[in-house]
């Protein structure tokens, strides 16, 4: 990815894709905006999410100014937990970005178009 800064990414869907093995997964799809106005799709799964914050923190940004990511929870039908699911992770990409005030390495790969 080129030295553009990430100006947005929003969860705006979800794509259903089946894994190495043949099990279902839901990609979360997120429109992304770039300072150049650029505007691209990336897919990626919850745990990915997840992963993304503890690359941050390893990267040296303090674990106490980045937003938590939502935890995984029980309870809600397929249809209902993605779907909130897809909102707190909405929520939770919109204030990473203004947490780290602009692009930063970790950040801008997992915003890079997927390959899933």
């Amino acid at each position: 990815m080129s030295a553009r800064a990430i100006t947005s990414a929003r969860v705006v869907g979800t794509a259903n894709v089946l894994d190495q093995r043949g099990a279902p997964r839901t990609l979360y799809r997120i429109a992304v905006g770039a300072s150049d106005g650029d505007l691209w799709i990336s897919l990626r799964g919850f745990s990915e999410f997840r992963a993304l914050r503890r690359r941050l923190v390893h990267a040296g940004h303090s674990a106490g100014l980045l937003p938590e990511a939502p935890a995984r929870f029980g309870g809600l039908n397929g249809a209902t937990r993605v779907a909130h699911r897809m909102e707190l992770l909405d929520r939770y990409l919109v204030a990473l970005i203004t947490a780290l005030g602009g692009s930063v390495p970790a950040l801008d790969a997992f915003l890079s178009p997927a390959d899933h």
